[in-house]
Formats: structure tokens, C-alpha cells, sequence
């Protein structure tokens, strides 16, 4: 499954740009930055920085994703314990 959007550290945060934009590229962000694009290997200091909360939304909304921090009633499913999972497979 190939992604529509990768992160690209900007301006001490993580955020989402399309995936087709390359190396020195001009574009925007999902939240609306523009950016110029740098390599897709990030220097280990920029690996740590926050993810931009606007891009998050944006890129789970975009993926399918659920939100997170999910809340507990966001889950899909109810929980099933193993037990209950063995005795519906009998």
C-alpha cells in the first residue's frame, strides 16, 4: 500500500507533504505551510520533533486513520477476552 503523503521536518515540526513532491521541490504542507523540500533521511536531531497536530489530522483524515489520542469509545469493536474469542471459534 503505497502512502499519499510523508513527513518532512520543518521548522522544528514533523509535517505532511504529498509523497510525489521530491528534493528541493517547492509545495504545502497539510496544514498549509509552504515548504521547499529536503531529503527523505533526516538528521537524528529532527527526528525527535513534535508532529504538527494540524498535518496529523489532516494526514489520519486523508489515510483513514483513526485520531490519536483515541478516545475510548473510538476503538472499532468491542473487546473480546481470549477466552470468549476460543469459545467462538468452537
Amino acid at each position: 500500500m503505497s502512502r499519499s503523503y510523508k513527513w518532512q521536518p520543518h521548522d522544528g515540526g514533523r509535517h505532511a507533504i504529498p509523497q510525489e513532491l521530491a528534493v528541493h521541490d517547492v509545495g504545502r504542507t497539510l496544514c498549509g505551510l509552504k515548504v521547499v523540500v529536503g531529503p527523505d533521511v533526516w538528521p537524528a536531531c529532527e527526528r525527535c520533533w513534535p508532529t504538527c497536530v494540524k498535518c496529523d489530522r489532516a494526514w489520519r483524515a486523508a489515510e483513514n486513520t483513526l485520531p490519536w489520542p483515541r478516545e475510548e469509545d473510538s476503538y472499532a469493536g468491542a473487546e473480546v477476552s481470549a477466552g470468549e474469542e476460543v469459545a467462538s471459534l468452537s
